[in-house]
């Protein structure tokens, strides 16, 4: 290990200035390690995809990717060994199956707070206010007012609008770096 960034020495870190270098990243095919605490949110175009420390990111499964959205301390790495790159998409295929059960939720307001209730102890409740409805509700299928009520009834803090949502997500990019 190295004492210095308790990360281990065969891994060399990515440190995008701004996330076109990330979905250019992503988008070039290449295949990435999230490393540190927090998630990484992957929107696509019908959906947002969840990801967290350990998983891999990018290649053929974030092609797609037309935003990003970095949660907490959040950084990426490329893997030196097969080991590490089985590990990490172990972990991607974890968090579908995670996803995946909470679609299985068949009431939409229980379903969202049950997915608030995951990105809350992935991410810490302050980031996941920063983000609005209509990101949040693109992760587990539910309509951005369902959201709404599903924040307000666990007694979060209200969505950003949509024109504040810029802001906040260049401060969460900003902080993740």
């Amino acid at each position: 290990m190295d004492t210095n960034s308790n990360r281990p020495e065969r891994m060399s870190s990515v440190t995008p200035r701004h996330e076109g270098e990330l979905l250019h990243l992503f988008s070039s095919g290449q295949t990435l390690i999230a490393r540190g605490q927090g998630l990484v949110l992957l929107c696509k175009e019908h959906y947002v995809d969840v990801v967290g420390s350990d998983a891999m990111v990018g290649g053929v499964a974030d092609y797609s990717c037309q935003k990003i959205f970095l949660l907490g301390s959040i950084h990426f790495a490329h893997s030196q060994s097969s080991e590490e790159r089985r590990a990490a998409f172990e972990e991607r295929i974890a968090w579908i199956n995670d996803l995946s059960e909470l679609a299985c939720e068949v009431v939409p307001l229980q379903r969202a707070q049950k997915c608030l209730t995951k990105l809350i102890q992935a991410a810490g409740a302050k980031a996941i206010a920063d983000l609005s409805d209509e990101w949040l509700c693109q992760v587990c299928g539910v309509l951005p007012n369902t959201m709404t009520m599903a924040r307000k009834g666990m007694g979060l803090p209200a969505s950003p609008a949509m024109s504040d949502v810029n802001i906040a997500q260049d401060r969460l990019l900003a902080q993740s770096l």
